[in-house]
């Protein structure tokens, strides 16, 4: 434990950094969108045209991108508490996936709380969002992240994998 402490700061950072570096153009297109919005909602004094495009920036940055970043944030911590080996943290990103993977080894019951804490971590932070602004419309982005317990994505797989394993130390990724 004493050991990968020293990897959860820089996980984090690497999950931030990466997260900016595979969608840095969807956070810019985001923003040329709804300031196009604004632009216009402003020059014609449409308040709707402004509501919406506050409602997209919302939605965008708050719900999904902020999502994404506390479920794999999740992870970072929990495979920096659970590995008894940690050798890396590893990203994989594309148009469709980011995610994070320590390299090493770990127990079955290590693996199954990894891969359970990222959706639990962000639907968390989704009911504490809703409570804090019920009016929000939030709580749906963060409530999608338990579909990745299903077992055809990596955190179901991964759940799997820990419950058939649960004793037993399992070399990670190598």
């Amino acid at each position: 434990l004493l050991m990968n402490s020293s990897y959860l700061l820089r996980g984090v950072f690497q999950v931030i950094s990466g997260f900016l570096r595979a969608y840095g153009w969807l956070f810019c297109a985001g923003i040329l969108i709804s300031g196009g919005v604004f632009v216009v909602g402003f020059l014609y004094q449409d308040r709707f045209l402004f509501t919406l495009g506050c409602a997209f920036m919302k939605h965008l940055f708050c719900g999904i991108a902020l999502g994404c970043l506390i479920h794999e944030m999740a992870h970072v911590v929990f495979i920096c508490l659970t590995m008894n080996e940690l050798i890396r943290i590893e990203l994989e990103f594309n148009l469709f996936r980011f995610s994070v993977r320590g390299i090493g080894s770990s127990t079955g019951r290590g693996i199954f709380a990894t891969a359970l804490s990222g959706p639990i971590a962000a639907v968390a932070f989704g009911v504490i969002l809703s409570i804090v602004f019920p009016n929000s419309g939030l709580l749906g982005w963060y409530a999608l992240h338990l579909l990745f317990l299903l077992p055809f994505f990596g955190d179901g797989r991964a759940l799997v994998i820990g419950v058939r394993n649960w004793g037993s130390q399992v070399r990670v990724n190598r």
